[in-house]
């Protein structure tokens, strides 16, 4: 995966919609890339972050996932203080959900759920430039889904340095 989209790059600004979208959809065709090479008997190899293993880093994207269409279907996003207790317990639950997945399940979870979130940063427009509040050190809505895509890369090379692709 190359590393020509971080942050910050002198690419489209934070709340470009369909830039993050497109964003998000590359790093998830990526993601479902490199989990097809990985079979099911190996999915338990761990990570370089302590505890973790392939399986817990696919499913910390669907935990991704789950936190940014959380916060992009508030009645009024990037408006208010999201709770941020309540946020990390909904990415929790959603890894959780994952984790009980067989891999194909998974995979077909990931691609699913990887396509409604890059739709649903597409359709926020605007709203990704407001501020977000309370969850993070980011800013805006659309600072947040960067950093979230930073998350999902640097979990995604991990994946590959253990596989080896």
């Amino acid at each position: 995966m190359s590393d020509h989209h971080d942050s910050h790059d002198g690419g489209p600004a934070d709340g470009d919609a369909s830039s993050l979208a497109r964003e998000w959809r590359e790093v998830r065709v990526f993601a479902l890339e490199v989990a097809a090479t990985i079979p099911e008997t190996r999915i338990y190899r761990g990570t370089e972050r302590a505890g973790w293993t392939l399986k817990h880093e696919l499913s910390h994207l669907a935990a991704l996932d789950a936190e940014v269409l959380h916060l992009l279907r508030l009645p009024t996003p990037g408006a208010g203080r999201p709770d941020a207790v309540a946020v990390r317990r909904l990415r929790g639950q959603a890894m959780h959900r994952a984790q009980d997945m067989r891999l194909a399940a998974l995979r077909a979870h990931l691609g699913e759920m990887g396509e409604e979130t890059a739709c649903a940063i597409e359709a926020a427009g605007d709203v990704l430039s407001q501020a977000l509040g309370a969850t993070g050190d980011a800013g805006t809505l659309g600072e947040h889904v960067r950093q979230r895509l930073a998350a999902a890369r640097a979990g995604l090379e991990g994946v590959r340095e253990v596989i080896g692709k």
